[in-house]
This record gives C-alpha cells, sequence and structure tokens, in this order.
C-alpha cells in the first residue's frame, strides 16, 4: 500500500490570525452584545407602541366628544339665527340670545373636559 505524502504548506498571516482563540471569543463577545441590543430594542419599541396605541385611543375618545360638541355648537347657532330672523317681537330676540348664550357656556365646560391631549413627542418617550 502507498501513502500520499500532502506538503505541509505553511499558512498564510490572515489564517493564523484567523484561527486565533481570541478572534473566536472577541466574535462571541460581538454576538452576546448585538443580542442584548436587540432585546433592548424590542423592548423600546414594545414600549413606544403601547403608549402611542394608549394615545390613539384617547385622542379617538376626545375627538369624538368635540365632534359632538361642535354638532352641538352648530346646532344652537342655527337655532339662534332661526328664532331671531322668525321672531315677532323684541321678547322674543333677548329669550333666544339667552338660550343661545346658555348653550355656549354649557358646550364651553363640555369642552373643557374633553382637552385635546398633548402630542405623543411629548407623552411617549
Amino acid at each position: 500500500m502507498t501513502t500520499i505524502h500532502i506538503p505541509n504548506i505553511p499558512k498564510s498571516r490572515w489564517v493564523r490570525w484567523l484561527d486565533s482563540p481570541w478572534i473566536g471569543r472577541v466574535l462571541a463577545l460581538g454576538v452576546i452584545l448585538s443580542l442584548i441590543a436587540s432585546v433592548f430594542s424590542a423592548v423600546r419599541v414594545e414600549g413606544v407602541t403601547r403608549c402611542l396605541a394608549n394615545y390613539n385611543t384617547m385622542s379617538q375618545a376626545s375627538t369624538t366628544a368635540r365632534a359632538k360638541l361642535n354638532q352641538e355648537q352648530i346646532d344652537a347657532t342655527n337655532t339662534v339665527i332661526l328664532k331671531v330672523a322668525t321672531a315677532t317681537s323684541r321678547d322674543s330676540v333677548v329669550t333666544a340670545l339667552s338660550d343661545f348664550t346658555l348653550a355656549q357656556e354649557h358646550l364651553a365646560v363640555e369642552k373643557a373636559q374633553h382637552p385635546v391631549p398633548p402630542p405623543p413627542s411629548k407623552v411617549c418617550r
């Protein structure tokens, strides 16, 4: 039986450097640090996503309530215009304007109870 002799080819400088146990340790450390950074990033993104969902819920509730109140204000304005335009006496005009003023005061109080939330840039950090 014959044996084949393979000559020992010297390794290049780069191959020896990459073969070093330190390179393996450095690469493992890099992988671990990347994993930690990605977990931290995922936790932050999930927190911001939850905050934005809560903000959208608050904003939608405020917008819905304020839209309803704006419609009530439009209705009150239309009513006072109609009452004043069809008034037959000074007293009916005064009554219409008084009713309108009371409605405006009520709407101002209601709008104050449904403020526009601050922007997400101030809330979600």
